[in-house]
């Protein structure tokens, strides 16, 4: 799929509104709602088509869904930040073990880099069950931090695939 800059595109393993900002050959770079920017697989990515809907009113007359044609969401207030580590997610299924989670390892430090230059408190790392070691590795990353809190971020029946950071601005460094 060929894909053009400024287009807007969705990742297909994730919720969200992407825009595309760089193309390479096998990947593109998307910009998010947040500003943030990330390298995704091609084949991952689907282009997105506004579908013109219109809502019935009580008293019999039509109007247009705003929302539906601009494809923006308008409560951003709530969104918390996240990124996906899965090797699938970053491109990096191909890679040697080590050199996945150091590859992993990166794009978490770049990521939250990225939140402490926009100023984000809250964000969240996904990291999955697995074995635990991406989740021992992240965490063994940000408990040698100042001005970092983590917590688990969410928990299913088969364990916790996620990690809330917090980010005490005003004494964090960069990673």
């Amino acid at each position: 799929m060929k894909f053009s800059l400024g287009e807007t595109v969705s990742i297909m393993t994730e919720t969200g509104i992407f825009t595309v900002r760089r193309i390479e050959s096998m990947h593109v770079w998307l910009e998010d709602e947040h500003g943030f920017e990330r390298r995704i697989p091609t084949s991952h990515v689907v282009k997105r088509q506004a579908i013109e809907t219109t809502v019935k009113v009580k008293d019999g007359q039509t109007q247009e869904n705003p929302k539906a044609k601009g494809l923006t969401r308008t409560n951003k207030t709530h969104e918390v930040p996240s990124i996906d580590l899965h090797a699938g997610s970053l491109g990096i299924e191909s890679y040697q073990p080590q050199e996945m989670l150091n590859l992993q390892l990166d794009a978490c430090k770049v990521f939250l880099n990225q939140c402490i230059r926009k100023r984000v408190v809250k964000l969240v790392i996904i990291h999955g069950i697995g074995d635990g070691t991406l989740r021992h590795a992240v965490r063994q990353m940000l408990a040698g931090k100042k001005g970092i809190q983590f917590h688990d971020g969410n928990f299913s029946a088969r364990g916790v695939g996620s990690t809330l950071v917090e980010i005490q601005l005003n004494s964090i460094t960069p990673f």
